[in-house]
């Protein structure tokens, strides 16, 4: 700060139309980059979160209608006396099962695009840890919302009598 007219003054002398700019501590030097990163996360953190309630709606909407296109199968299996307890479990086997395999199938994605992204930034530490959280969280909400989307309308189905079921289905 002390050095900066006289700096300023030589600059001119060497270059009268040279634009200098202000000095700045270089503590302070990146401080308005750092806003302009936390909200590029916030913005794409943003993203993610409307993409993943985008993907869990679509798949409670698939897995319950799927579900409730076997409202005949559950009637015709209460009829011969299946229990709801092993109808429920079957229907929410079926359901995990198929979650399951795409999230099989789908990490090895995500972990090739959390490499590359480590690799192109050249950074570790809790960078890894955040990614491992966030795919754990997106799974987990994945399969929770399966889980309810099997849950309503098997209930749904358990309800109706088992006549009832095969006379509108049928």
């Amino acid at each position: 700060a002390v050095l900066a007219p006289r700096l300023h003054r030589v600059a001119m002398a060497i270059d009268p139309n040279a634009v200098v700019a202000m000095p700045v501590p270089l503590d302070q030097m990146f401080e308005g980059d750092w806003y302009f990163l936390r909200a590029l996360v916030l913005g794409v953190a943003l993203l993610v979160a409307v993409l993943l309630s985008l993907a869990a709606s679509a798949l409670y909407a698939i897995l319950s209608l799927v579900v409730s296109q076997r409202t005949r199968e559950i009637g015709i299996r209460v009829a011969l006396g299946a229990s709801q307890w092993r109808i429920a479990r079957d229907v929410a086997v079926r359901a995990v099962v198929q979650i399951g395999a795409g999230v099989l199938l789908g990490l090895p994605f995500a972990g090739a695009l959390c490499y590359e992204f480590l690799e192109m930034t050249g950074s570790g530490g809790s960078i890894p840890a955040a990614v491992m959280m966030a795919l754990l969280l997106g799974m987990s909400v994945m399969l929770l919302v399966s889980l309810a989307a099997c849950t309503v309308p098997t209930r749904r189905a358990l309800r109706i009598a088992p006549i009832d079921a095969l006379r509108n289905e049928g």
